[in-house]
């Protein structure tokens, strides 16, 4: 997790560094390998687990497959795995500054 400290909310670095301990064990790597990602998503990886979480942890794996920043994957992991809701998942991408403009517009249209 590479975030500033001084730009996000207590909470929110709170939150960002609970998920991140979650996210990063090996437990979390098993279960984003086998009920999340694709044969084409392993195929990718290199179609080995142990290979690809040694080469970058399950943030890294995101990360590669997806190509976006740390942070992002890390929130995209946790909601993926089900350790946050999509509120809160909205939240931390909006502190992070990761919430395109465009989802950040229609989440505001009643």
């Amino acid at each position: 997790m590479n975030t500033s400290a001084a730009t996000l909310s207590p909470r929110a670095l709170e939150e960002l560094q609970e998920h991140y301990l979650r996210v990063k064990a090996a437990g979390s790597a098993v279960r984003l390998w086998e009920r999340v990602l694709t044969p084409q998503d392993r195929n990718r990886l290199g179609g080995d687990l142990p290979t690809a979480f040694q080469d970058g942890g399950t943030v890294g794996m995101w990360m590669k497959l997806r190509g976006v920043s740390g942070n992002r994957a890390l929130v995209e992991v946790a909601k993926k795995l089900n350790f946050l809701d999509e509120g809160t998942s909205e939240w931390l991408l909006r502190e992070l500054g990761e919430l395109s403009e465009d989802l950040a517009s229609s989440l505001q249209k009643p």
